[in-house]
């Protein structure tokens, strides 16, 4: 299935363009087959970063055209159109550039930018499955509780009772074409099966194996339930956000500055203090401190990694206990990025009216408001929602317990016991281990550093004040100390 070796060969040298799963991924085959001098580097249309991979990141004005040799492997499954026409404009011959479609087949995602899938109505599972899959229950009931028809093989009764009302057990494996013909999605829940029984639908197929790739499982299963509304009810959802963010607004203290609180263990540095003079804003799963809580009377929480959050595992489900019981507490308002914001309603539907969704789409850094509740894309929850919303509130933002990682860590960093279920924490690695599998902590960790100074700087030009005021590795915190 994967065939990047029908791409490349010996005597090439290449660029990979793109630093993103895929580009990791592409790169750690490619020196597997031929060693790592056959890449020259990576390509980033605007780098972030200098190096990934340890390979210089370039963007492609800057390409070494004296080479000529070289080629350039796109990576990317939602975006190689656009990049292939960005080389093009930059000199690129055609045949230098390699798009490999075949592979990207099975990295597709349900959403694509500017190309979001809407009113989908009949999703089937492939292969069949049977009562030892209980994860893969658990995530078609969790992900799809209701609006869209569900199909799945499976020859064993006792298996209906597990399943929410809109999923039809398929009996004879001789329908299959008829259900492949009738369904928009095909979910391959297993890619180390014949690719025959599907091939020919695999337009249709989106891997939702979690041991694939990556996120690959996550995007696809986290964006299904959004897929299923039409053009005029996303927009009901994106306006009922606006209307809640209004208040939020309104209701926010003026002339005090914000204060964004990071799960970090530094945190632990101020736990003792009282911070209820200011717009508070909190993380992930810090609802679960309730004396900390009780200290700092949370106006807005927000989170984003559905991993961890909006998923069904017992971590999941503690941290949405705690969030209804402190959002019953302290009346703070929830931000989620916008395409999470009916799912967490379909299981939280005390939260409506609270709920607000931020569309993290943005090509450029900005502050969310009433006519655009935006946010540039970013894979944390600091650089994503907290400081974007404390920027939009206020112009002077206290950071607490952004930790960042100590250089003898080999997670993405440590969190305070405060504020983390630590003792669910497996919960998550055995539901999503491809997730934990292929992440490269450095890679990650060093993007998120240069993120976090490009966003402060970003804001310090429009007039914001950012001052850190526990321990931090990260160094544009530690520099604002």
């Amino acid at each position: 299935m994967f065939e990047i070796n029908k791409y490349v060969d010996l005597k090439g040298e290449y660029y990979i363009y793109g630093i993103t799963d895929i580009a990791a991924l592409f790169y750690k085959k490619i020196v597997e087959l031929y060693g790592s001098n056959s890449i020259i580097g990576f390509l980033e249309t605007k780098p972030t970063v200098k190096y990934y991979m340890g390979k210089r990141v370039f963007s492609p004005q800057e390409i070494e055209k004296d080479k000529v040799h070289f080629k350039i492997i796109i990576a990317s499954a939602a975006h190689f159109k656009d990049m292939e026409n960005t080389l093009k404009s930059c000199g690129i011959l055609e045949e230098q550039i390699i798009v490999p479609y075949r592979v990207f087949d099975y990295f597709k995602t349900l959403y694509r930018k500017g190309k979001e899938r809407d009113d989908i109505r009949r999703v089937c599972f492939w292969p069949p499955i049977n009562d030892n899959n209980q994860d893969l229950l658990r995530k078609i009931s969790w992900f799809i509780p209701d609006r869209m028809e569900v199909s799945v093989w499976c020859d064993n009764d006792k298996l209906e009772n597990q399943f929410n009302q809109n999923v039809h057990l398929e009996r004879s494996v001789d329908d299959k074409d008829r259900v492949f013909q009738e369904a928009e999605i095909i979910f391959l829940w297993r890619t180390n099966v014949d690719e025959n029984e599907y091939i020919k639908y695999i337009d249709k197929i989106y891997v939702v194996d979690p041991y694939f790739y990556s996120y690959i499982e996550t995007l696809n299963y986290h964006k299904i339930y959004y897929s299923s509304f039409s053009v005029s009810e996303k927009a009901a959802y994106r306006e009922k956000s606006k209307k809640i963010f209004s208040e939020l607004k309104r209701n926010a203290k003026k002339g005090v500055k914000a204060r964004v609180f990071c799960s970090g263990p530094s945190i632990d540095e101020i736990h003792d203090n009282v911070y209820d003079d200011s717009i508070n804003i909190i993380c992930n799963s810090m609802v679960k401190d309730k004396e900390w809580l009780e200290r700092v009377k949370p106006y807005i929480l927000t989170f984003m990694d559905l991993n961890y959050f909006l998923s069904p595992t017992k971590y999941c489900e503690q941290f949405l206990q705690d969030v209804l019981e402190g959002q019953r507490l302290y009346d703070y308002y929830i931000v989620v990025c916008e395409h999470e914001v009916p799912l967490l309603l379909s299981h939280c539907p005390e939260l409506s009216g609270k709920v607000i969704g931020i569309a993290p789409d943005s090509d450029e850094y900005m502050w969310p408001d009433e006519q655009k509740l935006k946010v540039r894309g970013s894979e944390n929850i600091f650089t994503g929602m907290m400081i974007p919303l404390a920027s939009a509130l206020c112009d002077e933002i206290e950071i607490a317990g952004c930790t960042g990682r100590n250089p003898d860590e080999n997670f993405y960093w440590k969190h305070s016991g405060r504020t983390q279920y630590l003792d669910l924490m497996q919960t998550i690695f055995d539901m999503y281990p491809s997730v934990f599998r292929d992440q490269n902590y450095a890679n990650y960790y060093e993007g998120h550093c240069q993120r976090v100074e490009d966003l402060l700087e970003f804001g310090e030009k429009k007039g914001k004040k950012y001052k850190n005021i526990t321990t931090s590795y990260i160094p544009a915190l530690a520099k604002r100390n």
